[in-house]
This record gives structure tokens, sequence and C-alpha cells, in this order.
């Protein structure tokens, strides 16, 4: 599995987590743009090999 892959498994938990748990709204902005520093990351070592 890629290391893209991984991450989008592991922001796809984090925001069920936040939405069952009611903290989403107050999350969304916040998380949003974490998710995107994360991934753009991961795709970075992806592409590093």
């Amino acid at each position: 599995m890629s290391a893209i892959a991984q991450t989008q498994q592991a922001i796809s938990r984090a925001v069920a987590q936040f939405a069952t748990q009611g903290l989403f709204p107050a999350c969304d902005m916040a998380s949003r743009l974490s998710c995107r520093r994360r991934l753009h990351f991961a795709a970075c070592l992806d592409a590093a090999g």
C-alpha cells in the first residue's frame, strides 16, 4: 500500500471519528488544511521512493 493510500485511510478514520463525536464542524477547516499538508507530504515521500 502506498503512503498516499495509508494517509487517505487515516484521514477517513479521523473524519468519521470527528463526525460521530459531533466535533466535525469545529474541526472542519483546520482538518482540511492539515489533511492537504499531509497529503502533499505523503505524495512527496511517495515520489521520492
